[in-house]
């Protein structure tokens, strides 16, 4: 279902419910701001471009999507969280998060995503997103790519 570039500013509950057998959904340069939870009724989604929206995140639900290989969230400039659910997206192989300036970390889960071959988290300018080295180490030992983002510690002392 090709709907880029549409100035889309809601996609409907309703109709994500009828659509449990898409494979491909494309909602990218459109105006949404909000995904619904009914997002992980498409569980046979392999293909899921969301760039260039106004985005702020996606849902819990879409951790149900675990047919997804393709997720594209690039240019949302207010996305900032990527749920902890993502780590059940297992067939994932491209995660492209580049230019959301308000990202600035990835849920712990993101290496549980064993099928990953490439993660992009480029800013547009200063590096904001940032990967504990962990993970990092964890993406690394599966053979994905990383571009982008700040391998940091977490400071000592704070919960």
């Amino acid at each position: 279902l090709q709907l880029g570039q549409n100035k889309i500013a809601v996609f409907p509950s309703d109709i994500m419910c009828m659509l449990s057998e898409l494979r491909e959904l494309q909602l990218y340069k459109n105006k949404i701001t909000e995904v619904p939870p009914e997002i992980g009724n498409l569980v046979q989604l392999e293909r899921l471009s969301l760039a260039s929206n106004n985005i702020k995140s996606v849902p819990e639900e879409i951790g149900t999507c675990t047919a997804l290989k393709e997720l594209y969230l690039s240019n949302n400039a207010k996305f900032n969280s990527l749920p902890g659910s993502a780590g059940h997206l297992r067939f994932l192989q491209e995660l492209i998060i580049r230019k959301c300036p308000a990202l600035k970390q990835l849920p712990s889960t993101i290496d549980e995503l064993s099928s990953l071959k490439e993660l992009d988290i480029r800013a547009a300018k200063k590096q904001v997103c940032k990967i504990t080295p962990e993970v990092n180490d964890a993406l690394k030992k599966l053979g994905a790519v990383v571009r982008g983002g700040v391998v940091k510690k977490g400071k000592k002392g704070k919960k």
